[in-house]
């Protein structure tokens, strides 16, 4: 009789206990990592340029920019010194479509308008002072592809390229002065000359920086 008791309330409490059972929740399943839906960057960059002209030197840029879904827009500053004649310098508004996966994969295609200023053109190895100097409008693209490290946390580095390519709106005629001492005599001889300013201009960027999530 007491063997058939113990079976009885075993069955009952297997029947009690099994809708208790199905009815329990699940063990949650792993959570999906997604891209912030926005975020604040601050990138710097090293690279080389080349000109149409066959100039060519290193330069270093800025980009400072707000994202938010796949919109990008910013500030780029840019600066290089040809290795032989001059240097230049650009600033200008930067906007356009931008992938960023929650892997961390970014890539960005961004539209560049601003102004480019040149200086010392013309001045080349032995001049000492002068060149020809302008500001022209200047038109470009920009296109990066980076990688956003740390994705679970707000704060991230990222590090990347970027090849950016265009060219000033129009060209201008200069007319400049240089001054140079020859080595043989040491006089000071100062000559003058026209140079045309204004081209097309690429530039190849190692890009490293740091990025801030913005909050939903």
């Amino acid at each position: 009789m007491h063997r058939y008791l113990v079976a009885g309330f075993v069955a009952a409490m297997v029947a009690l206990g099994t809708p208790c059972l199905s009815a329990a929740p699940l063990a949650d399943a792993p959570r999906t990592a997604t891209a912030a839906p926005g975020d604040v960057r601050v990138l710097g960059a090293l690279g080389l340029f080349g000109e149409w002209d066959h100039n060519a030197g290193a330069e270093l840029s800025l980009l400072t920019s707000v994202r938010y879904g796949f919109l990008e827009g910013g500030l780029l500053a840019e600066h290089g010194g040809a290795l032989w004649d001059g240097s230049y310098g650009l600033i200008g508004g930067a906007f356009g479509p931008v992938y960023q996966a929650a892997g961390g994969f970014r890539l960005e295609l961004l539209g560049v308008v601003g102004v480019s200023s040149y200086s010392g053109m013309g001045c080349g190895l032995f001049c000492e002072d002068g060149g020809a100097s302008a500001t022209l409008p200047w038109v470009g693209a920009r296109l990066g592809t980076t990688y956003v490290f740390s994705r679970h946390r707000s704060q991230h580095f990222e590090i990347g390229g970027a090849l950016t390519v265009g060219s000033d709106a129009e060209r201008k005629s200069v007319t400049y002065t240089t001054t140079n001492t020859d080595l043989l005599d040491s006089n000071t001889h100062t000559e003058s000359d026209t140079a045309r300013l204004g081209g097309s201009r690429i530039t190849l960027e190692f890009v490293f920086g740091f990025v801030f999530d913005l909050s939903e």
